[in-house]
């Protein structure tokens, strides 16, 4: 009986080394399907990890695309604001030039007003004067034609009381008189003349000033 049972203890032995083998590798399996499982969560975490990376690169982008066109949009508005400064300046500084000239045409203007002012002033002052002389000069006139009438009445007076012819011994004196009367209205009347003649030049002057 030993000599049958050898080989089923054999055998015995060898399904129990296989069993035990068999249940080392479900161990082995068991501890890699763990592995597995933990590499595959391991795998999803990446996997999650990597996605929300690339939605915050995708933002990221997003955000700097926008920032380069506020940047884009900013930088065109700084060159207009620095073309419009720089059109300011330049309008400035002919404004300045043309108030200078006005500044300076003004000054010219009043200066040339002032003179025209002061010939005026002066062109008046000899109008005055020059009125006050012809007025002064026609008072005189007047006093020397009452005069000269005066003369003339009393030479008729003179003559018609002369009945008698003149000695030729008398003197011409009522002619003499006469004479010197009409030298002195002439000289009158020239002087009224010219000094008629003076305001009217000056009064033409003063009125084209």
């Amino acid at each position: 009986m030993p000599a049958f049972t050898a080989p089923l203890q054999s055998l015995a032995s060898k399904l129990v080394k296989s069993r035990h083998s068999l249940h080392a590798t479900n161990l082995q399996c068991e501890g890699g399907r763990t592995e597995c499982d933990k590499a595959r969560q391991q795998v999803e975490a990446n996997d999650a990890e990597i996605a929300a990376l690339e939605e915050e690169e995708r933002k990221l982008k997003l955000r700097y695309v926008e920032s380069k066109l506020a940047y884009e949009k900013m930088h065109a508005l700084k060159y207009a604001r620095q073309q419009e400064l720089k059109a300011v300046r330049q309008q400035k500084v002919s404004v300045g030039k043309e108030a200078e000239s006005i500044g300076c045409t003004y000054d010219a203007q009043r200066c040339e007003w002032t003179k025209a002012h002061e010939e005026h002033v002066r062109v008046e002052q000899q109008a005055y004067a020059l009125s006050e002389k012809l007025e002064a000069v026609e008072k005189d006139k007047d006093l020397q034609r009452r005069r000269a009438q005066q003369h003339r009445d009393e030479l008729t007076r003179f003559a018609c009381c002369r009945l008698v012819r003149r000695p030729r011994h008398l003197p011409l004196y009522p002619q003499l008189l006469t004479a010197r009367v009409g030298a002195l209205l002439v000289r009158f009347a020239k002087m009224h003349e010219q000094l008629k003649r003076e305001l009217g030049i000056i009064q033409a002057s003063a009125q084209a000033v």
